[in-house]
């Protein structure tokens, strides 16, 4: 194959899993922020992660073709659930 198939190969790849992870963490974030408008900011961030998170994995483990991405979704919800705790602490 030649070098600027290669190159398309690699550029589409990474295309793609960005916009997947991009579309997930900010529907996660969409969820998060959702659920604190609704409940006039009464849950707390520990509550707001904890059922974001599995919304949001469930919909990525929805298509077989996005199951391979959960663990690096869980990956990032904890970095986000650990970035709040940091925060308030």
């Amino acid at each position: 194959a030649s070098d600027m198939a290669k190159f398309r190969f690699i550029v589409q790849g990474t295309t793609r899993n960005a916009t997947l992870f991009g579309v997930f963490f900010g529907g996660f974030h969409v969820a998060k922020y959702g659920m604190r408008v609704a409940s006039n900011d009464q849950l707390g961030s520990f509550y707001e992660t904890a059922i974001a998170g599995p919304i949001c994995l469930a919909l990525l483990s929805y298509k077989p073709a996005w199951r391979p991405a959960a663990p690096y979704g869980l990956m990032l919800i904890g970095m986000d659930a650990v970035q709040v705790y940091m925060k308030r602490h």
